[in-house]
């Protein structure tokens, strides 16, 4: 890629990506509740609680200039990226 040209976009979704459809194994390095149901946080979203931080490490690693591809919609920087990535992220259109 030359110096001049855009870093390329990905995009990223979050149900099923991000927040798995299952709770993630005991083995991860973010709070788990074992095998009691999600409970929500202060958002009131139960599934939250499956973010895994090194995964937003991960992405934000990536060359390219990331992009919520979600129905979130601006709640995706609002509360996912907070919790998550550390960083905004645009949302598309």
């Amino acid at each position: 890629m030359s110096a001049g040209a855009a870093r390329p976009l990905i995009f990223v979704d979050i149900d099923g990506v991000l927040i798995p459809l299952r709770a993630r194994s005991t083995g991860t390095t973010r709070r788990s509740s074992g095998d009691l149901p999600d409970a929500p946080d202060d958002s009131g979203n139960p599934l939250l609680e499956r973010l895994d931080p090194l995964d937003g490490r991960r992405l934000l690693a990536l060359s390219g200039e990331l992009v919520w591809a979600s129905t979130w919609m601006a709640e995706a920087n609002e509360v996912v990226a907070r919790r998550c990535c550390t960083a905004s992220t645009r949302t598309s259109a």
